[in-house]
């Protein structure tokens, strides 16, 4: 009885592969996640009597999420929105006696548009590249040195990113209208960030800053995903 089942399941299984084709759905909706710890190094510190303290950094760890939703034009061509979450921590070591850790946790928030195209490599498997245009802000406090060993709030920093990207990743079929993704975030990408900077409980002047370009395969953020995708019919 046992076998029976699981060959009925193997044949449904297999039948719902071959149905699950591109050209048959009208939308889909569902999301994503992304994960990455960057950096590695060292921080020297000098302090007041001119001796100099090194200690290895920590890496920058980022996550974010992403539901979306986008709409077929035609039978391989999709356009899309979704909305940006996510977060960035930092460890460093910032006081004089270099003891004292500073923990930055910067939130991060924003939305997308995306054209996404697929190309079936093997029945329910396919190969799919997405042009982002994402808008992206989010706000962090740094700190500076009060004593020897003790921090305080200094500048209150706000980014804001528009970014222009290439995704490629793949797309399979678990069962028929719900698709697995993973995908390489900003294979190709251009970025323009503006950066202020405002002082906390001083006088000092506010500072502004802006920078771009372009980056190939640098920062790749691996996401996976997962979407239902609803039929024409």
């Amino acid at each position: 009885m046992k076998k029976k089942i699981a060959l009925l399941l193997i044949i449904i299984i297999q039948s719902n592969f071959l149905s699950a084709q591109i050209g048959q759905y009208k939308f889909f909706a569902g999301g994503s996640v992304g994960f990455s710890s960057v950096g590695f190094g060292e921080q020297k510190i000098t302090l007041n009597n001119g001796t100099s303290i090194t200690h290895t950094l920590k890496p920058a760890i980022n996550w974010n999420f992403s539901p979306s939703m986008a709409y077929f034009i035609n039978d391989k061509l999709a356009c899309g929105v979704a909305v940006n979450l996510g977060s960035s921590f930092v460890t460093q070591r910032t006081s004089l006696d270099g003891n004292t850790i500073e923990n930055i946790n910067a939130f991060n928030y924003g939305g997308k548009l995306y054209v996404r195209h697929y190309v079936e490599i093997w029945r329910s498997i396919y190969f799919h590249s997405q042009f982002n245009l994402d808008f992206n802000s989010g706000t962090y406090n740094d700190k500076q040195t009060f004593g020897q060993s003790q921090l305080k709030d200094s500048i209150k920093v706000t980014n804001s990113v528009f970014e222009a990207s290439l995704n490629p990743g793949i797309t399979f079929f678990i069962i028929p209208k719900l698709g697995f993704d993973f995908s390489f975030n900003k294979v190709l990408s251009y970025s323009f960030i503006r950066a202020n900077q405002e002082p906390i409980g001083n006088s000092s002047p506010k500072l502004e800053a802006t920078s771009g370009g372009f980056t190939v395969g640098l920062n790749l953020v691996p996401t996976i995903g997962l979407y239902y995708y609803f039929s024409k019919y």
